[in-house]
């Protein structure tokens, strides 16, 4: 077995100022973790969370994160907050809140911007049916998705039930597109992605 090296940043006002407790960060790793030797199988590739934080609603602090995040931007201080990250790159990068549509909402456009435009739409059109499944309010959260460098981002609503119901659905799907980023395209078993053809972020 090998590691996906990924990161998690909660997106939220309140949870940056400390007036509100982050329960959804905390709920994506676990789940990023567990379910992907536990559900997917043993030769199946496992997820490793190396970074986590929390960062409040702010357009182009979002874009910096994803940016540092995925090897594709220094990690100086940008003047709007101290950028710090990893050893190394991550191969996926999770997001979770500010996808609704208030006006302090922008974690959709903020990994467009940093993705520069190359979005996977796909895969966004995936979450929302997944979403839809339990609540028709599922339509005004916009889910969002794309590719930074080598690294896949995903943005996932703010609410843990929303997190619950979906990221493990999609499970596969993430999987499979990091592999994807790295070079992996064959289609099939285990053989298909062997360990020693991996890259510095796949161990």
């Amino acid at each position: 077995m090998f590691t996906l090296h990924a990161a998690v940043i909660t997106v939220s006002d309140s949870c940056a100022a400390g007036q509100a407790c982050d329960k959804s960060g905390p709920l994506v790793r676990q789940l990023l973790e567990e379910s992907s030797a536990a559900a997917l199988g043993a030769t199946v590739p496992r997820f490793q969370v190396t970074w986590s934080e929390v960062i409040p609603d702010e357009r182009q602090v979002i874009v910096k994160r994803i940016r540092v995040l995925a090897g594709q931007d220094s990690r100086e201080d940008d003047g709007a907050s101290s950028v710090s990250g990893p050893p190394q790159p991550v191969d996926l990068i999770v997001t979770t809140g500010g996808t609704g549509i208030s006006a302090r909402d922008v974690t959709p456009e903020s990994t467009l911007e940093a993705c520069e435009g190359r979005s996977v739409w796909g895969l966004s059109y995936l979450m929302l049916q997944v979403s839809l499944q339990y609540t028709p309010m599922a339509a005004l959260s916009r889910y969002g998705a794309g590719v930074c460098g080598s690294a896949l981002v995903i943005n996932l609503p703010g609410k843990p039930s929303a997190v619950q119901e979906v990221l493990p659905a999609i499970k596969p799907v993430i999987v499979h597109g990091c592999m994807l980023l790295h070079g992996h395209t064959r289609h099939g078993g285990e053989s298909d992605v062997p360990a020693q053809e991996a890259t510095p972020n796949v161990q």
